[in-house]
């Protein structure tokens, strides 16, 4: 739920924790910390045996499944960070004309089919380490929740691809600029601002992904094991309670982070038009 395991935005996030610092309680209503930079981040959460017992709406058997969520959404958030803080106004639309239309493009412009023209022309004309970025692949418009419809729209046009009657057909393959372009659209980009970035770089350099670590790829979950011993010998399951006090503690840990390798293969726009 949003608010419960951390105090920046968005707070659906497992929060970065500093070295050798205690993984903090995730509570609905309470928040904790939040940060976007690689590390190891989690949370733990606990509950009474009687809580497990009395769970008419199964949401403590849920709680696992719900935890994992929190780390995938966390993935995201954190390749998204490192987007939208890893450029600059050194990477925004500049003003420019539309070719065939001939419409006035301003700074930072408003999405549009003639901002996406020009952008792409702009982008394909930007270099890196005094060579020319040659971009293998196709795009990715990135775009606030909602705009993905109107950004496909942009997109494709309206194309006429053929004409057909009783007694005559013709079919039409007219060229679209903007044709590999592929829309996403992502709760962690600004209402009005847009990205466009290149999916792959021709001589392999990624340009954005998520950083893990490679001896824990996939978020960790783990159960206390503070049960105790039975008197005549061997553990008690963890899930049959702690010993002082008969809780059951989860705990999620996860190592991540985003990084974006190539801020000049993207191009953007905050959508202030100026």
């Amino acid at each position: 739920e949003d608010g419960a395991l951390g105090a920046g935005d968005p707070r659906h996030v497992a929060p970065r924790l500093a070295e050798g610092e205690a993984y903090p309680y995730a509570t609905l209503g309470e928040v904790e910390a939040h940060g976007g930079d690689f590390g190891r981040k989690g949370f733990k959460t606990k509950f009474t045996l009687e809580q497990r017992e009395r769970d008419p709406l199964g949401w403590i058997a849920a709680l696992p499944n719900a935890m994992l969520q929190v780390a995938l959404d966390t993935e995201e958030a954190d390749v998204y960070d490192a987007l939208t803080n890893g450029v600059d106004a050194d990477q925004q639309i500049v003003a420019g004309t539309a070719p065939i239309t001939g419409e006035t493009v301003t700074n930072n412009a408003l999405l549009s089919r003639e901002a996406l023209i020009v952008a792409l022309k702009q982008l394909k004309n930007r270099t890196w380490n005094g060579r020319k970025i040659v971009f293998r692949g196709g795009f990715d418009l990135i775009v606030p929740v909602g705009d993905g419809d109107i950004a496909q729209w942009y997109i494709s046009g309206l194309e006429l691809t053929g004409v057909q009657d009783a007694n005559f057909s013709y079919s039409a393959n007219l060229a679209n600029p903007l044709r590999g372009i592929n829309v996403v659209e992502s709760e962690y980009i600004d209402e009005g601002a847009w990205y466009l970035k290149g999916k792959n770089l021709a001589n392999g350099v990624p340009i954005l992904e998520h950083l893990g670590w490679t001896k824990q790829a996939q978020p960790e979950l783990r159960v206390a094991d503070d049960a105790g011993n039975y008197i005549t010998g061997g553990a008690v399951n963890p899930m049959q309670g702690s010993f002082v006090n008969d809780t059951i503690q989860y705990r999620m840990r996860q190592f991540s982070g985003g990084a974006l390798y190539v801020p000049d293969a993207v191009i953007w726009s905050d959508g202030s038009g100026s």
